[in-house]
Formats: structure tokens, C-alpha cells, sequence
């Protein structure tokens, strides 16, 4: 018999917020399924009781996030429709949020104290246009029902939402945008076509895609292989944007390459166009800085930008073809081994289990972090601390980084670690990098920087083995899995302590060994003896201090 879609949703809401009320762990699964990892204002997050005016969770972008709008959710998790009635002091909540004073007023007399203020930082934010107002339900909801809510402005995520939210979820796929209308301003021409694809041209107003990105943020970049990015490179494509949108706006179209699109469908409607789960696979520096920076004079420019939109036939497989098109489209800058796995689906799901524990693992390259993590690390620097701790690679192995991801090594090592009962250990492992790291940070002002850089990766893979043959390791790892802030743990202060005593001995053995130290450490057979010399000094140190 098959089971409800409540029904199915069960285990990973157990698993994933053991715990917790099955309506709340739904709407924070909603939450986090979407990539918006909100949080609220410490209790105003979840809101429950008699007191509560009517809503489950008052969702509060963190600073850092492309998206800015506060989501105020209603789940019922539910097998058939609520009613009306279910739904009424939501509805009533919402209304008076958005109504006259004197409603309003009345309504915040039936909230609990402590919420008030958190209410009317709700109505003032939602006078500036920054509220959605959400409701979420595993049910299929009554048509009349439905629309009463959408007339309210109420958005509806109902069974049919959801089940493709959940299958997006489990295949480790980021959620996109389900649609996106542009009027072009030429004609949408077909250029092309194959079995598997057809080719589209036209022409758009920048400010089209400025405004989606204001609405959408990173979504609209779902497909892609990596964010807006920084450094020189993306400072460069910037400032070239910015000089043709001041002096040559109306020549924007001719001197700028384009942005690429891939779609499941495109819909025209008269003037109007509407694309179906529409992705940006090039063009995001483009709309990430016109979207942040140009936003307030955005009207007043007549630039264009041209748009090659790729639509892929029903029988074509849209996620990977969507990925090899990103990779090709690509080209201003470069694409490393490590940037093709960013749909990888265990990849994705420990970026979720880290984010969890506060840990921000960066699996596209430009993704900001929350502001309440406490450690950042990216896919690539995640994969080298995971070879070192691998009996078969060992310290040496990061030095060929993406080597790693061109030979599958870095798939098989995260698919190991992505095991819920294995995720402490990464974060254990994430923890000691960064205390090696804060121990070696002197090094870059001296003449021994490079040395104690390459020698950071030894000096990681001694401290970690000396640990586990103490049989200190895994007392370590579990409690820093009950703590709420991993820089005031308790055992830092004597770790970093093992680590210089580590440093000392290794540095001592590469002298010894061989003037030319950065050489000594690529040598995989030298290094691996001077590791296996380290860890028995340093294990006798390692009980003794623990």
C-alpha cells in the first residue's frame, strides 16, 4: 500500500531534528530545503501556544544572504485538507500584520508579551515589501481553500510542492525557481536543435534579471557550477560592467558575451515569455552585481543583454545535461576538477548535516556563509584534511588537490564521512585544521613561511593519528559534538599545545633530513617516516595532557 507523503517525510524529519514537534521540524526541513538556512531571533524563531498569534515560524535572513525577505510560516502536517477554520487565525494574523492600526492593535492584544515587539518589527518590515507570508501542507488543499488563501497573498506550498521538494531533497539537487517571465526585447528566434535540446536567442532589459536576482537571489543560479565570485578576476568582468553602464549603457548588449539559460520548457504568451524551472549556467557575476549594486538606478538604464536559453526535451536527463553546459559556457574563468561536483548528492547532504553544528562547507564557490557559523570551509579544503586522515593517501596527497577530484578520490572519500554517524568526525577533523592552522599563522610574516606551509599537512596528519592511538580521539569528538561554540572548548588551549610539540619535532626531522624543506615534504616516502617518527613522541605527550 503506498504511504502518505506525511507518512514518508516521517524518518527524515526524525533523524534530522530528533525531537522536535513534527510540524516544526517541517517547516525548518521546508526551510533548508530551499537553501534558506534562516534562523529567527533566538525564541521568536519557533513560535507555539496560545500566545503566538498564529504562526509557526518567524524566518529572519541572516546578514550575508543575497535574499532578504522574512518568511512567516503556517505548516499543517496533514493527510487530507485543513479547513478553513483550521486556518483562521493564521489568515487573521496575516491580516492584521497588513491591515489598519486599530486592527492590528487588536490582534496584539492576544499575544503573549515577549513577542510584541518581534510583531511590530514584522508590520514595519512588511510596509517596505520584505515579508512573505507562507503556508505550508503535506495535504492536497481544497481548490476554494487554495484560492482564498492566494487572494490574502498567502503563498502555498501544498502536497504536489512539497513531493517534488522532497524527491530535489533526496537526489541532492539544489531547489530552483519554478518560473520566470521576461518580455524580450527582440524576437525569441530558434537557431538550433537536437534530439535532446533546442537553441533560443533574444534580447532582455538587464533590469529584468537585476529584479530577479532582488526576488530570487541565489536560485536563480541553481544549475550552476558555482556563484558570483570575488578576487581579481571577477573584479575585472565588474568594473568593465560598470564603465559601459555609465557612459555606454545603450551598447551594453554588444560589448557584454551573453547570458546562457537552461530551462525545462519555454512558454510564450503574446509579448511575454515564461521559462519553467529556469537556471542561470553563465552571466552570474553579471546578475549578482547588477541585482546588488545597480538596483536603485537600475530603471534608468537602457542596457540589454542578449540571452541564449537552452530548452531541454522531456527525454534528455535535464540535471546533467544542465551541468555540462555550465562547465562549457565557463570559459572567463577557469573551471577546476573540483567545481564538477557540486550536484554531487552526499556532498550536499553534509553541507546540510554541518550546517547544523554552525559549520558553513562551501560547495559552490561565491556561497556566503550565515552569520552564525563558526567555522567555514570549502569543498576543496574539506577533501585535503580527509586524504591526510586516510591511511592509503596520507599528508602528501593535498598537495595534488585536483588530482583528487579528477580521479573520483574526493567523491569516495566524502560519500565514507557523509554517514550520520560519521559527521562528528569530519567536524572533530574541521576543528583540529583550524587550531593548526591558528598555530602556524605566525609563519607568515617570517622567512619559514613556505616551509611550515607545506609542513602544515604533516603536522595535521601526526596530531590527528597521535590522538587515535592514545585512544583520546573519539572522547574528543563527542564532546565537541554536545558543544554550542567550538573556540571556547575547553581542551583548545592543550591541543594547540600538542601541536606546536608536533611542529617542533617535525620541523626538527626535515632540517635533519634535508636543507631544501619544501622538497622534503614532497617527497611522499620521507614525509610519511618523518609522520610515523612524530606521532610515537607526541603520543606519550597526548595521554599525559589528556
Amino acid at each position: 500500500m503506498r504511504i502518505s507523503l506525511s507518512e514518508e517525510l516521517v524518518p527524515i524529519l526524525k533523524q534530522e531534528y530528533p525531537g522536535m514537534k513534527m510540524w516544526q521540524s517541517f517547516a525548518q526541513w521546508w526551510l533548508l530545503a530551499h537553501g534558506l538556512d534562516f534562523r529567527g531571533k533566538d525564541k521568536d524563531y519557533c513560535v507555539d501556544g496560545a500566545g503566538d498569534g498564529g504562526f509557526d515560524i518567524l524566518a529572519w535572513p541572516l546578514p550575508g544572504f543575497n535574499d532578504e525577505y522574512i518568511r512567516v510560516i503556517q505548516s499543517k502536517y496533514h493527510k487530507s485538507s485543513p479547513s478553513l477554520d483550521n486556518l483562521k487565525r493564521f489568515v487573521d494574523a496575516v491580516e492584521a500584520i497588513k491591515g489598519h492600526r486599530a486592527k492590528f492593535n487588536l490582534w496584539l492584544d492576544t499575544v503573549s508579551n515577549n513577542l510584541r515587539p518581534t510583531y511590530e518589527n514584522l508590520r514595519q518590515k512588511n510596509s517596505s515589501g520584505k515579508v512573505k507570508f507562507i503556508f505550508i501542507t503535506t495535504a492536497t488543499l481544497h481548490k476554494k481553500t487554495k484560492e482564498f488563501l492566494e487572494k490574502k497573498d498567502i503563498e502555498v506550498y501544498e502536497k504536489d510542492d512539497i513531493r517534488k521538494l522532497l524527491n530535489f531533497y533526496r537526489k541532492g539537487q539544489t531547489p530552483r525557481i519554478e518560473k520566470l517571465s521576461f518580455t524580450p526585447t527582440s524576437k525569441v528566434l530558434p537557431i538550433t536543435q537536437t534530439d535532446k535540446v533546442k537553441m533560443f536567442v533574444f534580447s532582455v532589459h538587464l533590469k529584468d534579471f537585476a529584479k530577479a536576482f532582488q526576488k530570487h537571489g541565489n536560485l536563480l543560479f541553481a544549475g550552476n557550477i558555482r556563484y558570483g565570485l570575488k578576487g581579481e578576476n571577477a573584479n575585472k568582468v565588474r568594473e568593465g560592467i560598470n564603465h559601459t553602464l555609465l557612459e555606454h549603457d545603450k551598447e551594453f548588449v554588444f560589448s557584454h558575451n551573453g547570458i546562457t539559460m537552461v530551462a525545462q520548457k519555454l512558454r510564450k504568451n503574446g509579448r511575454s515569455i515564461t521559462l519553467f524551472e529556469p537556471s542561470v549556467v553563465n552571466g552570474a557575476q553579471t546578475i549578482t552585481y547588477v541585482g546588488q549594486k545597480w538596483l536603485k538606478k537600475i530603471d534608468a538604464t537602457k542596457a540589454e543583454v542578449l540571452v541564449k536559453l537552452v530548452e531541454v526535451r522531456p527525454q534528455a536527463l535535464f540535471e546533467e545535461l544542465e551541468t555540462d553546459i555550465a562547465i562549457r559556457s565557463n570559459t572567463q574563468i577557469k573551471v577546476d576538477f573540483s567545481d564538477l561536483i557540486v550536484s554531487e548528492p552526499s556532498l550536499v547532504t553534509l553541507q546540510k548535516h554541518l550546517l547544523r553544528k554552525r559549520i558553513h562547507l562551501e560547495r559552490k564557490k561565491g556561497d556566503r556563509p550565515p552569520s552564525n557559523v563558526l567555522f567555514r570551509i570549502t569543498k576543496e579544503r574539506l577533501v585535503q584534511i580527509l586524504s591526510c586522515s586516510d591511511k592509503k593517501l596520507g599528508p602528501t596527497a593535498p598537495k595534488r588537490l585536483q588530482e583528487l577530484f579528477k580521479k573520483h578520490t574526493a567523491v569516495e572519500l566524502i560519500r565514507y564521512y557523509v554517514d550520520e554517524n560519521k559527521v562528528n568526525d569530519v567536524i572533530a577533523l574541521i576543528w583540529l585544521d583550524n587550531l593548526v592552522m591558528w598555530v602556524n599563522k605566525g609563519y607568515a610574516n617570517q622567512k619559514s613561511r613556505k616551509r611550515g606551509q607545506i609542513a602544515a599537512y604533516a603536522i595535521f596528519t601526526a596530531t590527528a593519528t597521535a590522538l587515535k592511538k592514545a585512544g583520546i580521539w573519539y572522547s574528543l569528538v563527542n564532546q565537541l559534538a554536545a558543544q554550542e561554540d567550538y573556540w571556547n572548548f575547553d581542551k583548545n588551549e592543550v591541543v594547540r599545545g600538542l601541536i606546536k610539540a608536533c611542529r617542533g619535532y617535525m620541523l626538527r626531522y626535515s632540517k635533519k633530513a634535508k636543507r631544501n624543506e619544501p622538497a622534503f615534504y614532497k617527497n611522499k616516502e620521507q614525509t610519511n617516516e618523518a609522520v610515523k617518527k612524530v606521532i610515537k613522541k607526541i603520543m606519550r605527550i597526548a595521554r599525559d595532557i589528556l
